[in-house]
């Protein structure tokens, strides 16, 4: 019993316990940590660390967004057809207002409406208008000038008349100018066509076509 105790031999026993003891040290370990550190870093870096670049920001903050580029671009067309939209409604504004103009006979105010009109836009139709104009406003102050006479008789072209306004006597054209002066007291038959009498009582004589052939005379 005593051999045998001698043949379990602590020293070999603990040399058994050593052996196993350098296969478990946690070597293989604390490398592995130092591996597995740098893969962490490598996943997170560029996450957290990575420098913006001026090719990134382009990339990123500048997507293609074709609304947005359409925005951009149609913007100078959407003011000048805004601005055209505005012209064209003035330019028929103008040519309304003149059109109430001229009905109610205000051919003046009616020609400024219609050539600030032609100044927007040159058109057949606001030329009509102003032409249309001018002969109302012609035929208005014809109109207003024989209102200024009373009609007694037709000789030659010719229409002897009393002035409303001062009550005597001449002869009228058609347009309302006066062709034989209408300063004269009464007016007769001449053999050589119309006596006119004066303040001083003679006469002047005139023929058919407004041209005084005799002038003072006492008798006719």
């Amino acid at each position: 019993t005593a051999a045998s105790g001698g043949t379990e031999d602590p020293s070999s026993s603990g040399g058994a316990s050593s052996a196993e003891v350098a296969p478990t040290t946690v070597r293989p370990e604390s490398q592995a940590q130092p591996t597995d550190a740098p893969q962490t870093h490598q996943q997170t870096a560029p996450a957290t660390n990575r420098p913006d670049s001026g090719e990134d920001r382009t990339t990123t903050d500048s997507p293609a967004d074709p609304d947005a580029s359409a925005s951009v671009s149609s913007g100078a067309p959407t003011n000048t057809t805004s601005s055209e939209v505005e012209r064209a409604a003035r330019y028929e504004t103008l040519l309304e207002s003149g059109r109430r103009k001229m009905t109610a006979g205000d051919y003046a105010g009616a020609q400024e409406d219609y050539v600030a009109a032609r100044e927007i836009q040159l058109t057949e139709e606001v030329v009509r208008l102003m032409i249309t104009c001018d002969e109302l406003a012609a035929q208005k102050r014809v109109a207003d000038r024989l209102a200024q006479y009373e009609e007694k008789m037709t000789y030659g072209a010719y229409k002897i008349v009393r002035k409303i306004s001062n009550n005597r006597y001449g002869a009228i054209d058609e347009m309302g100018q006066e062709r034989i002066p209408c300063v004269y007291l009464s007016v007769g038959l001449s053999d050589r066509g119309r006596a006119f009498e004066r303040e001083d009582n003679l006469y002047d004589i005139y023929n058919a076509e407004g041209a005084r052939v005799g002038e003072g005379v006492t008798f006719y």
